[in-house]
């Protein structure tokens, strides 16, 4: 008859259970081994790519810095530019024109009158130093400037009879030129 042990073997043999399990914790750890050197070379690969996104960045930034200075500087020159226009426009729109006073003046000029001296301004005060044989002369030349319509006024301020080498009367006139005259156009 065969024997029959009703004593259970408390003894179980893990050793198999062991080796199974150990396997399995060295497919585990190589799976973890695998997946850190993937992951470290993706992160190698990220870090790559970025690094060179970076230097691809840092050069366009370089670029829009340079294009920048460039359209600062003709910003400024335009700036210039534009100032200069304003400033010619000012001259122009205010420019006297001297023509026509001098050619109004020649015209009615008395052809016996000599001037020495002439000054004016902006305001159309012209003053004119000269001489004339005579204070008939002197008479001439003044009635022949008041017909003038481009003058509101001409007054003799001074006059006295030639000193030195100088013969005839010397005179000093404020004549007064409207403000239209200095602005009428070359021609």
């Amino acid at each position: 008859m065969p024997e029959i042990n009703l004593l259970q073997n408390k003894l179980n043999d893990n050793t198999d259970r062991w080796q199974k399990s150990g396997k399995a914790v060295n497919v585990v750890l190589v799976l973890i081994i695998v997946a850190e050197i993937i992951g470290g070379g993706a992160f190698y690969m990220m870090n790559k790519t970025a690094q060179e996104n970076k230097l691809v960045l840092d050069q366009e930034n370089l670029t829009i810095k340079q294009d920048l200075a460039e359209l600062q500087n003709d910003l400024k020159d335009a700036t210039g530019l534009q100032a200069q226009t304003k400033n010619i426009d000012t001259l122009l729109k205010n420019h006297v024109v001297w023509n026509a006073i001098i050619q109004e003046i020649s015209d009615k000029t008395y052809r016996n009158s000599q001037y020495m001296q002439m000054t004016s301004d902006t305001t159309g005060r012209i003053h004119i130093e000269g001489m004339v044989s005579s204070y008939t002369d002197l008479g001439k030349m003044l009635l022949a400037l008041n017909t003038s319509d481009k003058f509101d006024s001409v007054q003799l301020t001074a006059s006295s009879p030639g000193t030195g080498g100088a013969a005839g009367i010397l005179y000093a006139v404020e004549v007064k030129a409207k403000q239209s005259i200095f602005l009428e156009s070359a021609q």
